[in-house]
């Protein structure tokens, strides 16, 4: 299933997750960019569902829940694509560090 992907773990990010008890669902947007293997930003919500249940072993129902969580901090449901299929945008480094408060110029 998932391949392995390199993916720039940012140091103050993870501190500020973990200080702001948002670690485990900043662990799930680090592992669904790293599935991200084209960095559109957009990841099939049925992949993302196959990627969480295989990683972590999560169930379907419970992982579906969490991605489409309106209240989700790191990604929204984006409208079917041309295959109707629902999609999720992740988002990106930038708009994250900013929910954080972390300077940008912190994170390079």
């Amino acid at each position: 299933m998932p391949t392995s992907t390199v993916v720039r773990l940012v140091p103050k990010l993870l501190i500020a997750a973990f200080k702001a008890k948002l670690n485990r669902e900043l662990v799930l947007w680090y592992c669904l960019r790293a599935r991200n293997h084209r960095g559109s930003g957009r990841l099939g919500l049925e992949d993302a569902i196959g990627t969480l249940v295989y990683l972590f072993g999560y169930s379907t129902s419970i992982t579906y829940t969490a991605l489409t969580d309106d209240d989700n901090l790191f990604l929204t449901q984006w409208p079917m694509n041309n295959i109707n299929s629902l999609q999720i945008e992740i988002y990106e480094v930038k708009g994250v560090t900013k929910y954080f408060g972390i300077p940008p110029q912190l994170f390079h």
